[in-house]
Parts: C-alpha cells; structure tokens; sequence
C-alpha cells in the first residue's frame, strides 16, 4: 500500500535510511521504483577536534563493513536498486571520519562495483567525502526549523482558540540556495540530490494565513523547494522527507509534537495531506 500511494504521489525513487528485506525489493522492482539504501551509519557527531572517536574503533568499522555486507547481499540482485549509501548527517569535519569512510566505501566497491555510491550530508557539511562518492545528497530544513526555533504561538483568544493572522507566513530559502551554492562551488563534478527538506503539519490543521504546522505552510513550502531543485541545472532529483508520519520520542510534546514526527505526505493513518497532492502536482504535472 505504501509504494503505490508513493506511485500515485509521482515517485519514480524511494530513500530508505536503513536496508529493507527482499520483499521490499521485489515490490519496488515490480512497481518500478528505483531505491537509494544505506547501513544505519548516520548522526554521530564528535566534535571537530575530537580524537579516539568511534570513527578509529575498529569493532565501530568492522560492524559498519558487516553491515553493508548484509545489505549488499541482500539487494544485489534486485534491478531496482541503484545506489548505496554509505552513511548520514556524520560530522565529516572530524579527523578521524575521513579514515572511516574511506574504508567504507572500499569495502562496498569490492562487494558490489555495479551501483552507484552516496553519501547524505546535513547542511552541506560534506568535508572529504565529496570524492569518495558518486552522488551527494544534501539534507536541510530551511524554511522549517530556522523558523520554529525562533517563532512564537500565535495569540489565543479568551476561549483558547488561536485568532487569525492577518497576512500569510512568508518562505524565505535564501540561505538555502547559498548553502547549495557553496557546495556547488567546491564540488564541481559531484551529481546533486536534495535527500532530505519539508515541515512538520498537524493532520487536519488547516490555515487561511500558511500558518507554521498548518497542511498549507508544509504544502506550499514543499513547492518551493521542489521548484528550486527544478530551476537548478546542477539538481538532478529530490526526496522529500518523509513518506508517513511516524513515533518518534525524540519529538518531544509542544502543543504540535506528540512524539511523532509530522513531517509526512502522509498521515500515520496513511490519508494524504495537503504535502502530498503538492508533490503530486510537481512530479505528475497537471493532471488530465
């Protein structure tokens, strides 16, 4: 039900930040859905001048090396995958990371040399893995935690209910566009992808002025970075994140989270959002 939903939606691709089973797999080649796959190496960050990390324990790389062992074994015959990752949001400033997945992306090579070799990297922070790989992916949120962090609750009237803004939320992606710029600029035979960008919206939470967490802030922000990826010549696919709304404690409850995270084209229930027919539009065009 899911892969069709993602059809109906338009893709044509399908990011998972962790390997699938073979019935995942046979389904995307049956239904035609390329696949982007990568060992659950993602989100340590030592500090830039931190030594001894994880990244210089053996045991750390050779579970990582068995990790991509496993998931190669498992995809290698499947036409629909096309592209191992080999980790996520790392801090690739550290010294000892370099190293690391370097190793990595050998190991990978001499198991499975047909597919290509990614790496995500948050905000642009890519350091040396840039020639490491054939396609970079960039995960960012401008336009969505830039603006929650520093936003207030709109006003409450006397029965609780939030009161009407009079004009609606503004979407500013400048810096995102100097982020990818700057990326650009030091990366220049390197193929780009947009893996990870939206907002968080309440399902059924509805706005007239795009209010942030409302369907229409997350839809109409989605559209704009789905139409920058497009107007760039350097841009050669997307991955809104995510799929479905999903539990995640780190979502801690502020009157919007509940420990899920809300980011999906999808509810938890799998009824489609407002995000999800604004992706429909882009990727299918107007529909007859």
């Amino acid at each position: 039900i899911d892969l069709r939903l993602m059809k109906d939606a338009g893709c044509n691709a399908v990011r998972c930040h962790y390997p699938m089973d073979s019935g995942f797999y046979d389904a995307c080649d049956r239904l035609g859905l390329l696949v982007w796959i990568e060992p659950p190496v993602y989100c340590y960050h030592p500090a830039d001048g931190e030594l001894g990390t994880r990244f210089a324990d053996p045991d750390w790389l050779a579970l990582a090396e068995q990790m991509v062992r496993e998931m190669i074994v498992t995809a290698r015959n499947h036409p629909s995958v096309v592209i191992y990752g080999i980790g996520n949001e790392c801090n690739t400033a550290n010294p000892e990371a370099a190293a690391f997945f370097t190793q990595l992306a050998t190991t990978i090579r001499a198991e499975d040399p047909t597919r290509l070799l990614s790496y995500a990297a948050l905000y642009g922070i890519v350091g040396p893995l840039a020639d490491l790989v054939d396609v970079l992916g960039i995960n960012s949120y401008w336009g969505w935690y830039d603006r929650i962090w520093s936003a207030q609750r709109p006003a409450e009237s006397a029965d609780g209910s939030a009161l009407p803004t009079v004009e609606r939320v503004p979407i500013d992606l400048t810096p995102m566009r100097e982020m990818l710029n700057a990326v650009l600029d030091g990366n220049a035979d390197v193929a780009l992808f947009l893996t990870e960008f939206g907002a968080d919206s309440v399902p059924g939470n509805h706005s007239a002025s795009r209010d942030l967490w409302s369907e229409e802030y997350h839809a109409d922000l989605l559209r704009e970075i789905l139409g920058l990826a497009q107007d760039h010549p350097r841009i050669v696919g997307t991955f809104p994140f995510c799929f479905c709304d999903y539990r995640d404690p780190s979502k801690i409850p502020n009157g919007y989270w509940d420990e899920q995270n809300l980011k999906g084209l999808v509810d938890y229930r799998r009824h489609p959002k407002l995000a999800f027919h604004a992706v429909q539009q882009v990727y299918r065009g107007p529909l007859s």
